[in-house]
């Protein structure tokens, strides 16, 4: 806030959005095709989430390196 001053909090917003779409997108996608495959709720979130998680977490990664660069966020600074 100091250096960047209120626009210093959207700071890597367009990495989030990055990271988020594609989450969002391959969770829904895979969910119900998993859900049907194991008859089983609470199983398939779980296996699901994790998979979109570890496939994501690269993303989740330059994500916070953006928001926390006290360079700006510029997506060849973090990579």
């Amino acid at each position: 806030f100091k250096t960047a001053g209120p626009l210093g909090f959207f700071q890597g917003y367009s990495a989030t959005i990055i990271r988020d779409v594609p989450y969002t997108m391959m969770e829904l996608g895979l969910y119900d095709l998993v859900k049907s495959t194991l008859n089983n709720e609470m199983l398939s979130a779980a296996v699901v989430g994790g998979f979109i998680g570890y496939v994501t977490n690269p993303l989740d990664i330059i994500k916070t390196r953006m928001m926390t660069s006290e360079a700006g966020p510029s997506f060849a600074r973090v990579v």
